[in-house]
């Protein structure tokens, strides 16, 4: 299932007077919860980008 907020990104991209930010875990200060959440996020994206190249040089 396609991220529904990626894609409202990708389709505001370009419009006037519509910014998107996108935030790291370098960014967040606040509280460590959030902090921890953003780490989970990135990590979570690198395996799923990892895994997918992974498996394509496992088929045959």
């Amino acid at each position: 299932k396609h991220s529904g907020l990626k894609q409202v990104m990708r389709i505001l991209r370009g419009v006037e007077d519509i910014a998107q930010v996108e935030f790291t875990a370098r960014d967040v200060v606040r509280h460590k919860l959030v902090q921890e959440i953003v780490k989970a996020y990135e990590k979570y994206e690198e395996a799923k980008k990892n895994h997918g190249k992974d498996s394509s040089h496992d088929r045959k």
